[in-house]
Order: C-alpha cells, then structure tokens, then sequence
C-alpha cells in the first residue's frame, strides 16, 4: 500500500484496500469460528454419510450370505463393504478444513 501510496497509484491503492477490508472481515473472531463450525459440520456429515453407505453393504453382504448366494455374488458384497470401509477411514482421517 505504501508503494501505490508513494506512487500516487489510486486505483491500485483502492484495490488493496479494498482487499484488505475483505481479509479483515473475514479474519474476525466470528467469521472464523463459523468458517470452523461449517468446516467441521461438512466433516461429520461426510462421516455419516461414509458409516452409513458401509452399514448398508454390510447388511446387503449378511443377507447374501443368508441366503446363501453364489461365492461369486458374495465376493462382489465384499469387495463394497471393504471399499465402503476404505471410504470411511478417509473422511475420519481427512483433516478438517
């Protein structure tokens, strides 16, 4: 700022100040607390989603093998619930952002 103060550079100066009252209002103690609240919000929401899609696989692969359905057929309901599984070990351990 103090270039394009020295330079008489208005527009420039404007657009940083401009800039700096955006940063400045985003950096309150609030909007971070929300920016955190919503990060962590979106978090446990991909978790859930995440538990749910495995428990749902994971009934879908119980019943398959009550049933007594083909190895091939049970091995597909495997793979699911163990990809399912893998998700759900991501978004726990994905860093919330």
């Amino acid at each position: 700022m103090a270039t394009a103060l020295n330079q008489d550079n208005a527009a420039q100066l404007d657009t940083l100040q401009a800039e700096l009252d955006k940063t400045n209002a985003e950096c309150t103690p609030d909007a971070i607390a929300q920016k955190r609240a919503d990060a962590l919000r979106r978090h446990e929401n991909a978790v859930t989603v995440a538990k749910n899609r495995l428990r749902d696989w994971e009934a879908e692969l119980a019943r398959a093998r009550k049933k007594g359905t083909d190895q091939l057929n049970i091995a597909a309901w495997e793979r699911k619930v163990n990809r399912a599984r893998a998700d759900l070990d991501r978004a726990v351990s994905r860093p919330i952002q």
